[in-house]
């Protein structure tokens, strides 16, 4: 094996120099990401839902609508960076994504105090039109998730 030879992403099969940020191993440990690395990202992943500015990084690269790239600035900067999400990186603002909620905050379907990842009321599933591709979880916008389906 040479330094240059390919490398085959476990999760979509195609050859790559690296690994893209979908692999499991490129998980980032810090979950927050700067105002100036909001303003780069470019591009998401269609299969796993993560951001990166660079489309070569990403299984199955997308790019960044004007109203994602809205929501991402939107987040609240608090000591120089923005939440985001610990499964797909993107800059949330709170309750977060419906796999890595932001606890607490209340429940817009019931109006609860929701302090756990278990809430779950008929409000909210009865809106729900949305699953996410990798945990199966439902949502009643697609961008509570990682990355989301409609239902149909």
């Amino acid at each position: 094996m040479t330094m240059m030879e390919d490398f085959t992403c476990e999760n979509c099969g195609k050859k790559s120099f690296k690994e893209h940020l979908c692999s499991p191993n490129m998980v980032k440990k810090e979950h927050s990401i700067t105002k100036e690395e909001i303003a780069a990202l470019k591009f998401y992943c269609g299969h796993c839902g993560r951001v990166s500015p660079i489309e070569e990084n990403l299984c199955k690269p997308q790019p960044i609508d004007p109203e994602m790239k809205a929501k991402f600035e939107a987040v609240k900067i608090t000591a120089g960076k923005a939440p985001t999400c610990k499964n797909c990186d993107q800059p949330v603002s709170p309750p977060g994504h419906v796999c890595d909620p932001r606890l607490p905050y209340t429940c817009k379907y019931c109006g609860v105090e929701v302090k756990d990842m278990q809430h779950i009321c008929s409000g909210y599933i009865e809106a729900s039109k949305y699953f996410c591709k990798l945990c199966g979880r439902l949502a009643p916008e697609k961008d509570m998730l990682c990355s989301s389906w409609e239902l149909k």
